[in-house]
Formats: structure tokens, C-alpha cells, sequence
């Protein structure tokens, strides 16, 4: 490769939830003005960046947050990618006090059928190979979650796949425990190896 393949991980925005559930996949959980205002702050960071494409989750919030980062990119395109949805896990609907007292780890104790975080990472990471090969050279956006991301930093950061290290992300270096709301994680690849790791910067919005 003759340029380094950069690949921006968006956390969507803060999210309208005031019955304060787990939300997971459940539809038409959209943003707070707050989360409008964190994806146009994403925005701004992006806007002097030379972007081939943004790719996003499926799901409402993480569209609205997609759609408010295109607004000043023009001729940008946008795509879904299911590789890039919620975890799959059986808590969707309960109240968020139940998964703080688990720590919100929503994997140890889930029957067969939910996903595990290898399966999670796994899936990242087919859609970084597949961006790296479609894009190779140049930036992508993706807007995504926060399970996700935490896996994708510590596979890059070659920690243990493991519930109870996805919000303890600063033992491996990460400024902060756990992806907040509209922050930028970005992957640098320097070249076609589909097992590089990537280099790795968090830049949390102010």
C-alpha cells in the first residue's frame, strides 16, 4: 500500500431513553438534542478531512448521528452495514439498574443463540478487512457502538477478549474506561496485512 488506510469509528450520540432501559437493538431509540449536538461536534473534527465514505449501524441513532456527520461532505456516500450493529444479547428491554448491577456486562450467563464478544470482534474486524480492500489509501467513517469499539481497542492493543476488560480500557492505554458518547476512535493501517493491528487514537469530544 502506498498510503496508510485510516478507518474513524464514531461512538453514536447520547440517546432519548427516559424509561431507562437497556436499549440494545430495540427500534426507534433516537438522539437527545444533546447527542445531536455531540454528532455535530464529530462533525466539526471531521470537516477538514478528506473522507471516501461513511458506513453506519443500522439502527435509528446511529443513522441520525451518520447523517448529521454527511451534511458538509458533499458527494460522500453513506451505507448501512449490519457488521457494524449492537451486540446481540437477551437484556434488550430491562431496566438499565439490572445491567449496572452486572456491571453492563450483557455476555457471561446469555443462552446460545446471543453473541459473545469474539463473535462481536469478529464481525469488526470482517468489516475492516472488507473497508481496508474497498478503500485502501484512504479514510472511512463508521458509526457504530460502544461494545464494539471497546473489542476492536483491545484486540488492537493485543488484551484479553474478555467481558470485564471492556470498560477497563485505560489499563491498556486508552485515555478513558470506555468509548463515551460521539467520541473518535481512529485506526491507522500501514499496510494490506489483513492481521496488522492497527495503530490506535482515542480524541474524546470537549
Amino acid at each position: 500500500m502506498s498510503r496508510k488506510t485510516l478507518v474513524t469509528l464514531i461512538r453514536h450520540g447520547e440517546v432519548h431513553n427516559p424509561a431507562g432501559v437497556y436499549y440494545g437493538r430495540l427500534p426507534r431509540f433516537r438522539l437527545t438534542s444533546a447527542g445531536r449536538v455531540q454528532a455535530q461536534g464529530a462533525a466539526r473534527m471531521l470537516a477538514d478531512r478528506d473522507i471516501a465514505a461513511i458506513y453506519t449501524s443500522p439502527l435509528l441513532r446511529a443513522r441520525q448521528t451518520a447523517a448529521i456527520l454527511r451534511q458538509d461532505l458533499v458527494g460522500v456516500s453513506l451505507q448501512r452495514s449490519r457488521l457494524l450493529t449492537e451486540v446481540g444479547s437477551p437484556f434488550d428491554g430491562c431496566p438499565s439498574r439490572e445491567l449496572a448491577a452486572r456491571h453492563w456486562d450483557v455476555y457471561t450467563g446469555s443462552p446460545p443463540g446471543y453473541e459473545r464478544p469474539e463473535e462481536v470482534l469478529h464481525r469488526a474486524r470482517r468489516f475492516l478487512t472488507l473497508v481496508r480492500k474497498r478503500h485502501a489509501g484512504a479514510r472511512v467513517v463508521a458509526v457504530t457502538h460502544g461494545d464494539l469499539i471497546a473489542l476492536v481497542v483491545l484486540w488492537a492493543g493485543s488484551a484479553p477478549i474478555r467481558p470485564q476488560a471492556m470498560g477497563e480500557l485505560t489499563r491498556w492505554g486508552f485515555p478513558v474506561s470506555y468509548p463515551r458518547p460521539g467520541s473518535i476512535t481512529q485506526l491507522c493501517f500501514f499496510t494490506a496485512d489483513p492481521d496488522e493491528l492497527p495503530a490506535i487514537e482515542h480524541q474524546p469530544l470537549p
